[in-house]
């Protein structure tokens, strides 16, 4: 953040998080940091197809981009099903059995480049002046001779 944003918001993003983090219920923290992440995608998403002529909009978008990075981040970690599951027995099955062969055919092996691969390289690509000249060059032959007026 910019310094005079920062100084702003930054009180305003830490009751935001005093709020957020007197809310009780785990429920009802992912479902608000939830409906935060998924307007903030959205209104990203849109904001690249088409202007908004709503200015408060984009303030909430900010906002609430600000208030979704400084929230607490939730554990990643695995879900402790331990409680919830008895495994009792645990069975292999074959379920068939299958010959892989590889044929035996004669190739080429394209060796390894300094780019790391041996596939094809890539044309290459005329600079954007000589690109330019080349078309001043084509239109110039095929207006020549017509009056300034006419082109």
């Amino acid at each position: 953040m910019k310094l005079k944003v920062k100084i702003t918001l930054e009180p305003v993003l830490n009751r935001v998080v005093e709020k957020w983090n007197e809310i009780g219920e785990p429920e009802q923290k992912n479902e608000f940091k939830s409906l935060i992440q998924s307007y903030v995608r959205l209104y990203g998403y849109i904001s690249q197809i088409i202007t908004f002529e709503d200015i408060e909009l984009e303030k909430l978008f900010i906002f609430l981009k600000y208030v979704n990075k400084k929230l607490p981040k939730g554990d990643p970690g695995f879900v402790d099903i331990s409680g919830s599951v008895e495994l009792s027995s645990l069975r292999i099955q074959k379920i068939g059995e299958y010959r892989l062969g590889l044929e035996d055919v004669s190739g080429v092996l394209e060796p390894m480049t300094a780019t790391g691969g041996g596939g094809k390289t890539e044309e290459p690509l005329d600079f954007l002046s000589e690109i330019v000249r080349k078309r001043r060059d084509l239109r110039g032959r095929t207006h020549r001779g017509a009056s300034p007026g006419s082109q």
